[in-house]
């Protein structure tokens, strides 16, 4: 009987054993060493409670600063074009027109540096000069020959632009959206036009690179 026994034992001696040397591992639900089944449950409701205030926090943070970068860069972008169209349509200057009316004759002098033109004189020979006044004139202002929208029989909608008074007659057209763009003039009784690329007068080109950068008009002869 005792031989048995000792036998019996042995076995679960082994069984025992082995259970022993076995390496411990605390499931993932089991509290750690030191924290009670309750501190745990209270650790993860505050850790649960910290992340909804986190979530709840940060899309009211980064959209905020989303909106205020994305304003400030179309602010920039905004001024950033608009003086650089500015600066395009500007940068080479307005034609810049000397009437004089005391000389001998009638003289209009053109100038426009950026396109290499200074002093281009216009004289009108013979031409009556009672009420002429002398005067010097920069066209830059688009506004003085604005007018509204007009219905005419050949168009539904027509856009006319109104003469404005200058020495020696009137202006009746210009284009300024790039300077110096086109002017368009009635001067004692001939149409002058400047273009940057050359002068009209009276529906004739006349280029600017003319000997002595001077033309002598006649007046008309009476019909």
């Amino acid at each position: 009987m005792a031989g048995e026994d000792a036998k019996n034992q042995q076995p679960q001696q082994a069984i025992v054993s082995k259970r022993s040397a076995w390496p411990s591992a605390e499931r993932d639900d089991d509290p750690p060493s030191g924290h009670t089944p309750g501190s745990v449950f209270l650790d993860k409701r505050l850790a649960k409670r910290n992340g909804l205030a986190r979530m709840e926090r940060d899309p009211a943070n980064i959209p905020w600063r989303f909106l205020g970068g994305l304003f400030l860069l179309t602010l920039v972008l905004y001024f950033a074009g608009f003086y650089g169209v500015e600066h395009i349509r500007s940068r080479k200057g307005p034609w810049v027109v000397t009437f004089d009316a005391e000389s001998a004759h009638p003289t209009m002098t053109i100038r426009q540096p950026a396109l290499g033109i200074d002093g281009f004189q216009v004289v009108f020979k013979n031409s009556n000069t009672n009420g002429l006044t002398s005067g010097v004139v920069q066209f830059d202002n688009p506004k003085l020959n604005a007018q509204p929208m007009d219905k005419t029989p050949e168009s539904s909608q027509e856009l006319k632009q109104k003469a404005f008074p200058v020495p020696f007659g009137e202006c009746i057209y210009q284009d300024l959206m790039i300077l110096p763009g086109v002017v368009t003039m009635n001067l004692l009784g001939h149409e002058i036009e400047l273009m940057p690329s050359t002068l009209v007068i009276d529906k004739n080109e006349v280029p600017w690179s003319t000997a002595g950068a001077q033309v002598t008009l006649e007046p008309h002869p009476k019909k």
